[in-house]
């Protein structure tokens, strides 16, 4: 990289919102119906940056269209 090229990752533009309250609330519930406790819900929040509910519904259906279970 040029060394006065900017970084463009780092600009506020380029960095992502985070989800939104109802998508908190949706993950929330699916981890739920999966046997979690909220704390235990909390903890998978803080450890592992979840994709938005549409995202994994999707990378599921196109798994399953490739033939997995």
């Amino acid at each position: 990289m040029n060394s006065t090229a900017r970084d463009l990752r780092r600009e506020a533009r380029h960095i992502s919102s985070g989800p939104t309250p109802d998508e908190y609330e949706a993950r929330l519930a699916a981890l739920r119906r999966h046997g979690l406790d909220e704390a235990g819900a909390d903890k998978v929040f803080e450890l592992i940056p979840l994709p938005p509910v549409e995202v994994i519904d999707q990378r599921i259906e196109n798994l399953r269209a490739l033939g997995f279970d």
